[in-house]
């Protein structure tokens, strides 16, 4: 019998994950006149599921730091959908396709799973996220062909988790420049997994971005790297996400880390365009 998600037990996880000293910038209710969507397709290049596993934990961070959040999960099958990957926690379903993750003192998290020739909803959704007045995040649980974002009216972003090892980062190459084919006017964000150590990250982000620089005239953002631990791994069975845990975790730090690097440079980077436009 499958296990149904105790409410209490998502409170009770969530308690000390809220109370963490989160600045509340964006106040529920609060107008912001500059208020921007952001639609991030989000792919790893070795892993269904720690794509989906990855996906949950973004969300619940972009939750904690206040921001409206929605996940268009294209891969809504058992192990490797986001909001299976959510399971362990409260979670309700509204009509056919749409289900909320609802825990105590955060915004509610919206997953869509649509089946064929939906995607014109996602456009839908991302019109109505443009009338908002308040700043909303996008999650794509892409597919291998990255297709999902095409012909929105919106230039998204693009998280590409890889390994580094050779092949990977072959892999790597040839998504960004397929990405750059469709969108020339983005943001591709890489995250190593499986890393034993910052240093040999950092080296490897250096010496791939340069190529794609010298080939492709692109610069990359570098956002961070993780590896599993044990409670990471017991974290994807019991379908919970590892930000919302209180136990201590490397991996759990890294997470927690990498949305804030990119939350800092999304902010910077929404700046400096207002900027450029106001002269």
């Amino acid at each position: 019998m499958p296990k149904k998600p105790d409410a209490s037990r998502g409170i009770e996880e969530v308690s000390r994950y809220f109370l963490s000293g989160v600045r509340r910038e964006n106040i529920p209710g609060k107008s912001m006149s500059n208020a921007k969507t952001y639609t991030l397709s989000i792919c790893h290049l070795n892993s269904s599921i720690r794509q989906a596993f990855f996906i949950a934990n973004i969300a619940l961070e972009l939750s904690r730091h206040r921001h409206k959040t929605y996940v268009w999960d294209c891969k809504d099958q058992p192990d490797i959908g986001t909001r299976h990957m959510m399971s362990g926690l409260p979670v309700s379903k509204e009509g056919n396709s749409e289900y909320i993750v609802q825990l105590y003192g955060l915004p509610d998290i919206r997953i869509y799973t649509p089946g064929q020739g939906q995607k014109v909803l996602m456009k839908t959704l991302v019109d109505t996220c443009n009338a908002s007045n308040r700043d909303c995040f996008v999650l794509v649980n892409d597919d291998e062909t990255l297709e999902s974002t095409h012909n929105i009216g919106a230039h998204p972003g693009y998280i590409l988790i890889t390994q580094i090892h050779r092949m990977s980062l072959i892999k790597c190459y040839a998504y960004i420049k397929s990405i750059l084919g469709i969108h020339e006017k983005t943001n591709i964000f890489i995250v190593f997994d499986e890393v034993r150590e910052e240093g040999l990250a950092h080296k490897t982000f250096v010496k791939l971005s340069r190529f794609v620089d010298r080939k492709l005239s692109f610069p990359l953002v570098y956002l961070g790297c993780f590896k599993q631990d044990d409670h990471m791994t017991q974290c994807i069975e019991d379908r919970s996400p590892i930000v919302t845990s209180n136990d201590s975790s490397t991996a759990k730090g890294k997470f927690v880390f990498i949305v804030k690097r990119f939350l800092d440079i999304t902010k910077t980077n929404t700046e400096a365009d207002d900027e450029q436009m106001a002269r």
